[in-house]
């Protein structure tokens, strides 16, 4: 949903960080997401990154894929609940919703970024800037997905 979507270029930037670092970064793009794709998947694509896009709803795919993954930075959406199910660490980037309720993986390996900001309750019902998402740099995404990384 896109009012639960950390914006794309914070997750651009934390991919070119990490491709920097020796990291192939891979963006999923679900049957509901064809005109992000259209918009972004070449900019991902020149910049050295993957792409997957699926035009279905059947996640064993996507969870072989995750499963061989070292990270999986995501929104509050399926895929996230996929990749914690496959065994992949998840870093959630949670806007308006609840983490307490919806990020049920609490472990060292798998963990939340959020922002409980004043508006946050009300952002559910939409908002225009959602700052429960912006206020969250790709730097302190960087910061918790490097501590994440196996040792």
């Amino acid at each position: 949903h896109p009012m639960k979507r950390w914006p794309m270029s914070h997750f651009l930037e934390t991919a070119r960080a990490l491709r920097g670092v020796g990291f192939a970064p891979l963006f999923v793009f679900g049957p509901k997401e064809t005109e992000l794709y259209a918009e972004y998947g070449q900019r991902i694509e020149s910049m050295g990154g993957f792409v997957y896009v699926s035009d279905n709803y059947q996640v064993q795919f996507l969870a072989g894929i995750l499963r061989r993954c070292a990270l999986l930075l995501t929104n509050d959406c399926a895929v996230m609940h996929v990749g914690a199910a496959s065994g992949c660490r998840v870093l959630a980037v949670f806007g308006p919703s609840n983490s307490r309720i919806w990020f049920p993986y609490d472990t060292p390996w798998n963990q939340v970024i959020e922002r409980d900001v004043a508006c946050r309750r009300e952002c559910r019902n939409g908002c225009e800037s959602y700052p429960c998402l912006a206020e969250i740099s790709p730097e302190e995404v960087l910061i918790r997905l490097k501590a994440m990384l196996p040792e």
